[in-house]
């Protein structure tokens, strides 16, 4: 599940930054990317998607804990945990706009 995120995430960036797909609508102009990029991309996403497995997990395991039954823990631990990447998501977005508007703390 790891590999297909992170090839989905470095798909899009390609698509969109480099070959210039949505250039308009994002008023950038297309170039290479920079080195850095899919490095920091494979931390971030590597990073969040293992500590939301670690989360599932020890929720499935509570659960297999207190009923003995795998399917059932399987099923309560994605509906108890699968309400949390969104706002999760929503957050990451709202504090990482600035940056991706080209603001700076520095004011500039």
């Amino acid at each position: 599940m790891n590999l297909l995120s992170i090839s989905a995430s470095y798909g899009a960036l390609v698509w969109i930054f480099q070959e210039g797909h949505l250039a308009r609508w994002l008023h950038f102009t297309p170039g290479p990317i920079q080195t850095a990029t899919p490095v920091v991309m494979f931390c971030l996403i590597f990073g969040l998607s293992m500590d939301y497995e670690v989360l599932l997990l020890s929720r499935v395991r509570e659960e297999y804990e207190r009923t003995g039954d795998n399917v059932l823990a399987v099923g309560a631990g994605l509906a108890q945990t699968g309400r949390l990447p969104a706002p999760i998501a929503r957050l990451c977005r709202w504090t990482s706009a600035p940056a991706a508007g080209g603001y700076s703390a520095g004011g500039g």
